[in-house]
């Protein structure tokens, strides 16, 4: 059986307001006090960084202006900590979330436009991104992905002959010929093809340090926006080595049951 992950419906559920809401996240240093689980943590962290969060934290740091809590009322310690901050329900951040952003791409829009850099960190150089929306075909999102390969413009504009020949062969890869270049290029079916692709943000330009969501805190948020999902990484050479390449993710939209993900390049200068 082919990889895939299927998807609660638990942040569409917590989606429950018909008013829109002031973007209460921009600019904010935000702890959450109180979340029910760790990986959710990590989605809420994606969903306020995307929508212009200065800084977050699960943890009582110094500067907090907004608290966002999972319980009923907000956590005591927290408020008696920051009695200035603002505190928020975590459904009313899951709610203004959906307001602004209801698409994969749109998520990595939003964090390009709020500053951060997403890629691979271990290549050099700037990735191409392809965003894609596909309809469904045979119920199955493998299939759809297959035909993604075959037929998209941007793939068939992207596979190149490879600089030099094949000296070793993973056998987890599987060949894809391109019979009108005469080229065969390599994929390999995973659930976490974007878990090599992170995000980073330098707050000021001489920090040492950045803010980093990495690829398996990213794809946390895959639930927000898929009732199943899945990868590939596609690559010149069969080898995950290959220097030349995607990673691609994609999911099925809960609301129009189409598949939409993204593919970005490696990339070496």
């Amino acid at each position: 059986m082919l990889p895939s992950k299927k998807h609660s419906n638990y942040f569409n559920s917590k989606n429950n307001l018909s008013e829109p809401l002031e973007n209460f996240i921009n600019g904010k240093t935000i702890f959450f006090g109180e979340i029910d689980y760790d990986y959710n943590y990590h989605a809420y962290r994606c969903m306020a960084f995307a929508l212009g969060a200065k800084l977050v934290y699960n943890k009582m740091m110094s500067g907090i202006d907004l608290i966002i809590y999972g319980k009923n009322t907000p956590p005591p310690k927290a408020v008696a900590k920051y009695p200035d901050a603002t505190s928020k329900p975590v459904s009313e951040l899951i709610s203004l979330f959906h307001q602004h952003i209801s698409t994969f791409k749109e998520f990595i829009k939003a964090l390009q436009g709020n500053g951060f850099t997403v890629r691979n960190f271990s290549d050099e150089g700037g990735p191409e991104f392809d965003f894609f929306e596909l309809d469904l075909i045979n119920n199955s999102i493998h299939d759809t992905l297959m035909d993604y390969l075959k037929n998209s413009s941007f793939i068939n504009g992207f596979v190149r002959q490879p600089s030099f020949p094949i000296d070793k062969r993973s056998e987890a890869f599987s060949p894809l010929e391109y019979p009108k270049q005469g080229i065969t290029w390599w994929y390999l079916w995973t659930e976490h093809a974007w878990y090599r692709v992170g995000a980073q943000k330098y707050l000021n330009p001489n920090d040492e340090y950045a803010i980093e969501i990495k690829g398996d805190q990213m794809l946390s948020i895959e639930p927000v926006f898929w009732s199943e999902s899945t990868g590939l990484y596609f690559y010149e050479y069969p080898d995950a080595d290959s220097i030349s390449g995607l990673f691609i993710q994609a999911g099925i939209d809960i609301k129009t049951g189409k598949v939409h993900g993204a593919s970005v390049s490696r990339v070496w200068t």
